[in-house]
Parts: structure tokens; sequence; C-alpha cells
């Protein structure tokens, strides 16, 4: 249930909406605003939050803690404040995961965060683990030959416009590991990053904080570039100067994260008009067209507020997408069953839209009369 504030304290559109929602409910069900927060803070959720407030800290159960929320007290002051590190640190020391379900950003943090604090570094990795088991278990597995290539440029360092400590970096950051741990194909566990030229990462098995460490390792953000084309560049140098590598090998889809802002493809009069243009005329150049014409991008936006976009609707072989939630892949790259019947193929542009207009939830919308 959203909860009840007073409109000074619903400054944020989302706020406004939400607060709206939540007395709407309690007039449908003719409840007084002292009943409706009754209700919202009965369920067992909350207990973690009364016994705070009572001050027995002692008789928190770090198990009922919603993953969310125990991420926050782990990033916070509370448990050294409440002398509770030492129970903390028995009980994470028990758990194979710890619940979670949020976004893969929000268990990003730079690697001196890490090493020096190990809560945060046992509390990220352990929820990273659940986010990845609950993928795979809702049989979120990408089969697909998908490289991720991360944009690392000096733009990626831009604040997230809702947040004081999220940069764009880290939301890239966070879904590639995702997207590299349930990639089973040739490319699990491996990425790119890309700024004025392109650089191939290989990370570890395991929690996330071992995964950003290499990404800090491989990002300076000395370059304000953002070429795209230095990641093409670098497939079809491997083709020409390693003709025995397979076409198996190489992926068949490129995952770009990044804010968009790419550099110009050329300058030349006639030349490429747009960056998936290029890239597809440089492919052909090194590889089977039948190839070619089956190679797929997708672009996720990560900021959502430039005009530079790399490709458009009349683009079979491009999606664009956007958010913080990597399962969103599926509408894309599709899910295996049971069966491991393999991947469907990347959709086009218009059945995505198509897919994502058809969930249920979204069937089940009535227009008020």
């Amino acid at each position: 249930l959203p909860r009840i504030q007073s409109n000074k304290k619903a400054k944020t559109e989302r706020a406004k909406i939400l607060n709206q929602l939540a007395k709407e409910f309690a007039a449908r069900y003719c409840y007084s605003m002292r009943e409706y927060r009754e209700i919202k803070s009965s369920g067992k959720a909350h207990n973690f939050q009364k016994l705070i407030t009572a001050q027995k800290y002692d008789e928190i159960n770090f198990s009922t803690i919603p993953g969310i929320a125990l991420n926050k007290m782990a990033n916070s002051r509370f448990l050294a404040n409440h002398n509770l590190i030492d129970r903390y640190m028995k009980w994470i020391e028990t758990k194979g995961e710890l619940n979670f379900n949020g976004y893969p950003y929000q268990l990003v943090h730079p690697t001196e965060v890490f090493d020096r604090n190990i809560i945060i570094k046992q509390t990220c990795d352990k929820q990273f683990d659940n986010l990845i088991a609950t993928a795979k278990a809702d049989n979120s597995i990408i089969k697909k030959n998908t490289l991720c290539v991360v944009d690392v440029s000096g733009s990626m360092k831009a604040m997230l416009p809702s947040s004081k400590s999220t940069t764009l970096y880290d939301i890239g950051v966070g879904l590639a590991c995702y997207f590299a741990e349930l990639n089973e194909g040739a490319f699990h566990n491996k990425a790119m990053v890309f700024s004025d030229v392109a650089c191939p990462v290989t990370l570890p098995e395991g929690g996330i904080s071992e995964k950003v460490r290499v990404f800090d390792e491989k990002t300076g953000f000395a370059f304000m570039n953002t070429n795209f084309q230095a990641v093409i560049d670098y497939i079809v140098n491997m083709r020409q100067t390693h003709p025995e590598i397979p076409l198996e090998d190489y992926p068949e889809v490129l995952l770009c994260v990044s804010d968009m802002q790419f550099d110009y493809t050329c300058r030349r009069k006639g030349g490429a008009a747009s960056n998936i243009d290029a890239a597809m005329e440089k492919l052909l150049s090194a590889f089977p067209s039948e190839w070619v014409d089956n190679f797929k991008f997708i672009w996720w936006n990560v900021a959502s507020n430039y005009g530079n976009l790399p490709s458009n609707m009349d683009h079979k072989n491009a999606i664009m997408m956007s958010g913080f939630d990597g399962a969103s892949i599926n509408f894309i790259l599709g899910t295996t069953d049971e069966n491991e019947t393999p991947n469907k193929p990347v959709l086009t542009t218009e059945e995505v839209i198509k897919k994502a207009l058809e969930q249920e939830i979204l069937l089940n919308l009535k227009i008020a009369e």
C-alpha cells in the first residue's frame, strides 16, 4: 500500500500520485486516515521498524528485513551506532544468499568502498547472488552470444537526475555484471568497455564486488569521447587478424549500455548517416553477408535525455531499450523452458512494443467511463 503523506511532503510527481492513490484506496473502503495507517503498518515486513522505534535493537531478526531495507541498513551507520556489527556479521556468514528485489545498480559501489567496508561487500555480493538466482529461477538465461558493451566516457560520470549519489556509470556497470553473469554462451562473464577505444573485460565468477573491480581498473574517465565504432573496429580487426576463429565464437547481439551521446561516425559527404549504418558497412567488409544480416544491436539508454539516437524504427537490426531492470531483456532475447528450448529470435522494435503492451496486467486495464 502507498503511504499517506501531507501534501507539503509529497514534493515529487511520483510522491503526489502515490499520495493520491493512497487516499483513494482509503476512501473506497471507508477507512479513516488512522485506520488506513494501522492496516499498512500491520504486516510482518514492518516488524523490524517497530523494534527500532521501541529501541529493541537486539531483538531485530535480520532474516525478516526486506532486501532493499537491509541494503540501506548495511550502507549506513545504523549497525555501528547500535553495536550490531558482530551479530550482523555472524548472521551473514551463515547465508549463501540475501534477499534482494531491487536493481543491479543499487549494489554497485566504487572498489575502495568494498575494500574498506566488509559489511557492504558481503551484503552486496550475497544480494547479487540472489538477484541472479531469482532470474535463473524465472528461466531468464541468455543463451545467445550476447556481448554487453558499456560506455565509460566522461559523460557517464553524470548523476542520475533522480539521485544525488548514483551515476550513469553505476547503472551501466550493474547491468553489465547482471547480463554477463546470466549469459551462458561464449560470452559468459565477458563484456567490453569503450570511450575513445574499446577494451574487452573478463569478469570473475561470484559476487558483484570483484566484477566492479575489473570495470574500475579498465575505466579512467580520462576521455570524453563516446566512440561506439571502436567496438566494431575491434570485432572487425579480430576477424581480419584471426580468420581461424569460427563465426560461432563471435557475438550475435551487441547489447550497448550508454547515455547515447555517441560521437559522429564520419564527416565526409555521403557517409553513413548513423552509428548502425557505419557499423553494418564495416561488418560487411569482414564477415559473410548472411551473418551480418542476422547481427543485432540492442541500445540500452540509461539517460533518456538526449536526442542523438544511433538508429531508428526502420532499422530491422536494432532495438531501443531503457530502464534499470535487466529482466526486461526477456522481451527481446526470450527465456528458456524446462526442456531447454533455445531462445526465441531477437524481435523487431515494433514486436517488442506490441509484446510489452500485451502483458496480462496491461490487458486488464479498462478505460474509466
